[in-house]
């Protein structure tokens, strides 16, 4: 099989990933991370990439990097029934809501969600707190952004990629709430997407990893 994908199921980049793969019907071979003996994931991993960091795509021994790379890979050379990137001007804003998702909501959410691991003394009160305050200002303005199905329009495009997993797991560690109705009802729309679904209940098992614990929905 040519198409390695290094990661685990309750990675949020990895599911932005996955999304692609599984929504194209593409084959793959999935390395996903050991818990209890990450030695020889890593040692593998750290051949084609040497942060460590994943998901990271390998095809004929070359690493794709970076999900959104990933994806616009594997819309060049395995081309399924999605236009994850449409032409003009259309992929233009598919592009930049990507990018949205993955700064604005994903890395805020990051920041809240991974806070409690730090050492007592190290903890962010400050950067946790802005970081809630840029998800809200970031919750605020898509939901000013929505009328269609989908972030840019009727076409599930890589922009959702990102925003799936992203507001999937933000909501966890701050409610969008009954303020924002078209967001929440997006947000539910991206867990009845076939392939996001089939991302969350393979990382239903790993739920409890979640640092602040994962709530009892979704």
């Amino acid at each position: 099989m040519s198409l390695i994908l290094f990661g685990h199921p309750f990675s949020s980049y990895t599911q932005k990933a996955l999304i692609a793969l599984y929504a194209d019907g593409i084959e793959f071979e999935y390395r996903t991370l050991d818990v209890e003996n990450p030695g020889p994931f890593f040692a593998d991993l750290k051949r084609f990439w040497p942060f460590g960091k994943f998901p990271v795509l390998v095809e004929n021994a070359r690493a794709i990097i970076e999900t959104s790379v990933i994806i616009e890979h594997l819309q060049a050379h395995h081309r399924g029934p999605n236009e994850w990137i449409p032409e003009g001007e259309l992929g233009r804003r598919v592009r930049f809501l990507d990018r949205f998702f993955d700064l604005y909501v994903m890395n805020n959410m990051s920041k809240i969600s991974t806070d409690p691991l730090r050492p007592d003394d190290s903890r962010d009160d400050f950067g946790v707190e802005a970081a809630r305050a840029d998800l809200n200002t970031a919750y605020d303005w898509i939901e000013g952004q929505l009328g269609q199905p989908w972030a840019a329009g009727d076409q599930f495009t890589l922009a959702d990629c990102a925003a799936a997993p992203a507001l999937f797991y933000a909501d966890w560690v701050e409610p969008i709430g009954e303020a924002r109705p078209k967001l929440a009802a997006y947000r539910a729309r991206l867990l009845g997407h076939p392939a996001f679904a089939r991302c969350v209940e393979e990382a239903r098992p790993y739920r409890h990893f979640f640092p602040r614990g994962a709530p009892d929905r979704d």
